[in-house]
Formats: structure tokens, sequence, C-alpha cells
């Protein structure tokens, strides 16, 4: 078991390290490549299946797609919240909408196929409802300490979710994975430093 904790509180950081100073050296288009790799939802499949088993750790593994469109529609809300409303305020609906989703998502039963399917039904209509913006003003935006707190966030937020399993089941533990730890925390910085005139680009 130690040994266990060990590589839950070491993984995501180490891995989100590595691939920060490789998205640094190389620039955007590769740092875009490579955050696509699941620095979060990775390692707590892993640790799923090491302690409840593979069965368990594949129904959860499906449940990850369909979260993934919850995650969708956090960014979509605070996309949408965040040129009229406040940070606290953005942030307690877009969170809101994404455990909503999450709740509802939780009734039904969901293959690979079915959640295959429901996320690119839904990438598909929001890029026809999102416009394309500049990100150049969000680019600019730097948070100190940026790489410190992505890998603690990372850490903690491995050892809830595996802690949780045990209590949520499969299901409820896959669609919760996808949730957009770091996603939040650059919109939250950003958001506050452009304030709410600004555009949110970081979803």
């Amino acid at each position: 078991m130690p040994v266990i904790l060990a590589f839950k509180l070491a993984t995501a950081p180490v891995l989100i390290l590595c691939l920060t100073l490789l998205s640094r050296k190389y620039g955007p288009a590769i740092g875009g490549m490579l955050m696509g790799v699941p620095l979060i939802t990775g390692p707590i499949s892993v640790f799923t299946a090491l302690e409840h088993g593979a069965s368990f750790a594949q129904h959860a593994a499906v449940a990850n797609f369909v979260g993934q469109v919850s995650t969708c529609i956090f960014c979509f809300t605070y996309a949408l919240l965040a040129k009229r409303l406040n940070v606290a305020l953005t942030v307690l609906c877009s969170v809101g909408a994404f455990f909503a989703a999450t709740l509802i998502w939780n009734e039904f039963e969901w293959t690979v196929t079915s959640g295959l399917g429901l996320v690119l039904i839904t990438i598909l209509l929001l890029m026809a409802l999102l416009k394309p913006v500049n990100i150049d003003a969000a680019a600019k935006i730097t948070i100190r300490f940026d790489l410190t707190l992505r890998m603690l966030v990372s850490a903690a937020f491995v050892l809830l979710i595996t802690f949780l399993t045990g209590h949520f089941g499969a299901k409820l533990s896959g669609l919760l994975a996808p949730f957009p730890v770091f996603v939040l925390i650059l919109s939250v910085f950003t958001h506050h430093q452009m304030g709410t005139g600004g555009r949110i680009k970081s979803c």
C-alpha cells in the first residue's frame, strides 16, 4: 500500500512536469499535442485497475468517454458566462454545469460506442456554437507558481478520485475523473487578470 501511495503522489506530477518542460522548449504546437495526453485520467485508470480489478477499471474507462462531455459543457458554460459575470459566479455556474451533467449521465448505461458518439456529437455542436477567438492576449497571461500548482493539484486530485472509487463505484468514478482541474485553474487566473470584459480562451 505505501508503494501504491507513493506512485499516486508522484505519477501525475512527474508527467505534468515533463510535458510542461517539453511544451515550453518546443513551442505551442508540440505543447498542444502533448496536453492531449491523459495526465490525470491515465494514472487514475491505472490505480483503479490495481486496486479494484480489471473489470472495475474497464467500466470506469468507458464512463471516462462520457465524462469528457461534462468537461466540454464546463468549458462552454465558462466561455459563455465569463464575459458577463465575475470570477466566483462564473466558476460556480461552470462547476455546477459539470456536476449536473455528470448526474444525468450517471442515470444511463454506456458502452464505448455510445460514449464516443456522445463526445463527437457534443464537440461538433459546440464548435458550431462557439466562434473562433484571437488567443494572443490570453497567451501572454502568466501565472506565478503555475507548474508547482499544477503538480500539487494533480496529485491531490488523483488521490481524491482513487479514494472515492470504492464509495462511488466504477461508473460515477469514471464520469468524475475528467473533471477539468487544469482548465479551471488557468481559466480563473486568466479571467481574474483580463477581467469580465475579456474572452476566456483557455477552454
